[in-house]
C-alpha cells in the first residue's frame, strides 16, 4: 500500500514538473512572436530611409552622367564623330540628291532629314594639322564663329592658287594658312569671299559617308576635274637642312655645363 502511495505520488510530482515546463515554454514562445514586440518603424524614420535611398542614388546618377560626358566628350574631340552635312555647297559629292529631287524636298520634311549626308569626321587625323589638297575639312566659319563649315582644301600654306571669281586674282597662302572651296561655286561662301583660313580653325578631316546606306563609301583624294586643279601652283620645295656633325652636339650639351 505504500509503495502503491510512493508511485503515485512521484508520477504526480513529475507530472506536475512537466506540465509547468510547458507552460513555461508555450509562454516563452507566445511571447518571443507576439505581434506586440514588433516594432513598426515611425513615420519620421521611414521618411529618412526613403530620402536616404533617394540622394544615394541621386549621387550615383550624376557621377556616373559626369563620367559619361568626360569620356564621350574626349572621344569625340579625340577620334571623331558622326555629323550631317547641311546645305548643297558641297555638291555634287554631297546631298547630290537636293540637285535631283528639289520639288520632293520642298514638300517633305522628313524625307529631306533622312536623306541627308552623314560623314564621319575624323579628329585624329587633323590632330597634328597637317593636310592634302584635296582633303575635305571641317572648322569654324571666319565669319561667324559659333557655325561648323565643310569645305575642300584647295591649296596648303606657300601655294600660289587663282580666284574662281568673276575676275580671278592669283593670291599666294601665307603660312599658318589654307584656301578651301566647295565643290559648288554657285551655292558656296568660301575662301573666294574671305580669303585663307587659319589651320588653327580646323578641327577635324570627312573620310566616310557613312548615311544613307546606298551612299557609303569612302571619300577620295585629289581635287576633281571640275575644280581646276591647274590653277592651284606648288610651293617650291625648300632645300633639306644640313645635317649637324657629332660635334655640333657634343659643343650644345658642353655649352650648358659651363658656368
Amino acid at each position: 500500500m505504500k509503495e502503491q502511495k510512493l508511485l503515485y505520488t512521484s508520477y504526480k510530482t513529475v507530472r506536475s514538473h512537466l506540465t509547468d515546463m510547458f507552460y513555461s515554454y508555450t509562454r516563452l514562445v507566445l511571447k518571443k512572436f507576439s505581434p506586440i514586440n514588433y516594432r513598426v518603424p515611425s513615420e519620421r524614420k521611414l521618411r529618412d530611409k526613403i530620402h536616404g535611398k533617394l540622394v544615394r542614388m541621386g549621387k550615383l546618377t550624376l557621377y556616373s552622367t559626369i563620367c559619361s560626358y568626360c569620356v564621350m566628350n574626349t572621344c569625340m574631340d579625340m577620334i571623331g564623330y558622326p555629323a550631317v552635312v547641311i546645305g548643297k555647297s558641297m555638291q555634287p559629292e554631297f546631298n547630290e540628291f537636293l540637285r535631283r529631287r528639289q520639288q520632293a524636298v520642298n514638300s517633305s520634311q522628313s524625307f529631306f532629314t533622312s536623306d541627308l549626308d552623314k560623314v564621319w569626321v575624323s579628329c585624329w587625323k587633323a590632330r597634328n594639322f597637317s593636310f592634302d589638297r584635296g582633303d575635305i575639312v571641317v572648322f569654324y566659319s571666319p565669319k561667324e564663329p559659333y557655325d561648323i563649315v565643310i569645305k575642300r582644301v584647295i591649296a596648303l600654306e606657300g601655294d600660289s592658287v587663282i580666284t574662281s571669281q568673276n575676275e580671278p586674282i592669283k593670291i599666294r597662302v601665307p603660312e599658318g594658312h589654307c584656301w578651301v572651296e566647295g565643290d559648288n561655286w554657285d551655292n558656296s561662301v568660301d575662301s573666294n569671299k574671305y580669303g585663307p583660313i587659319p589651320l588653327a580653325l580646323i578641327f577635324g578631316v570627312a573620310t566616310h559617308v557613312i548615311w544613307p546606306y546606298r551612299h557609303q563609301r569612302k571619300i577620295g583624294s585629289g581635287i576633281p576635274a571640275h575644280l581646276q586643279p591647274d590653277r592651284v601652283q606648288p610651293r617650291e620645295s625648300s632645300p633639306p637642312p644640313e645635317a649637324k656633325s657629332w660635334w655640333h652636339h657634343v659643343k650644345v650639351f658642353f655649352y650648358f655645363f659651363n658656368p
